[in-house]
């Protein structure tokens, strides 16, 4: 038998996924909702998100497209990265867009030669301190995406705003967030063998699911064993 260190991702998913022992992953295919610690509700990309921390080591999300069909899956927080990918999300710039032309359009206009510069200047200000203000609240209701990847399997799992509903929801959901992943983390990581183990098989069972695609279980697979050595 191959040791850890020689061993492929399949053949080391072979030797460490036989057995009956329990692992966090078939904990999760059979654990009830009890209690839910935390949850939060987003329009994103032409879709509904709700997120749910629920038992202090669990995640359920739940995505309603506008077209197509729902789907919900579930994450075990040990497993999960807690610092997410942050990109700015450009379809939140409209606003500033259509303000900030609207400022260039009264500038134009003020300084147009068919149109005498005086009548109209306090209407060109105006517009413009408007198309300004417009501008700025654009930019500053601009949201930040924020992508959640897997702890070691660097595999991409879920997405939440960092500015809906608002602010101070998003920030309170990511604070109960980042407080359960490093619980469930502890209390996983006593055994770095078994805590190996079962990352295998909760990125098994994402796979499963329809969350991770073949590509990316098999490159989760061999970050995992890399992140292990």
């Amino acid at each position: 038998m191959h040791t850890i260190t020689d061993a492929s991702p399949d053949e080391y998913e072979h030797v460490t996924m036989s057995g009956d022992e329990a692992t966090a992953s078939d904990e999760l295919a059979k654990v009830e909702l009890k209690k839910i610690d935390a949850e939060i509700e987003q329009v994103m990309a032409k879709e509904r998100v709700k997120l749910e921390i629920f038992d202090g080591a669990y995640l359920r999300v739940s995505r309603k497209p506008v077209r197509g069909k729902s789907t919900e899956y579930r994450v075990h927080l040990a497993f999960l990265d807690p610092t997410p990918v942050k990109r700015r999300e450009s379809g939140d710039f409209t606003l500033a867009g259509m303000t900030g032309l609207l400022a260039v359009a009264t500038l134009g206009l003020a300084y147009s030669p068919w149109v005498g510069a005086l009548p109209v200047l306090p209407t060109v200000g105006f517009l413009a301190a408007l198309a300004l203000a417009g501008l700025a609240a654009g930019i500053y209701r601009s949201m930040t995406r924020l992508g959640f990847l897997t702890r070691n399997g660097h595999a991409h799992v879920f997405d939440m705003s960092s500015a809906k509903p608002n602010r101070k929801a998003a920030a309170k959901f990511m604070d109960v967030l980042v407080s359960t992943v490093g619980k469930a983390q502890a209390e996983r990581m006593d055994e770095r063998a078994h805590y190996r183990r079962d990352e295998m098989k909760e990125h098994r069972r994402l796979h499963e699911d329809g969350v991770l695609s073949p590509e990316a279980y098999e490159d989760a697979k061999t970050r995992i064993l890399a992140a292990h050595d």
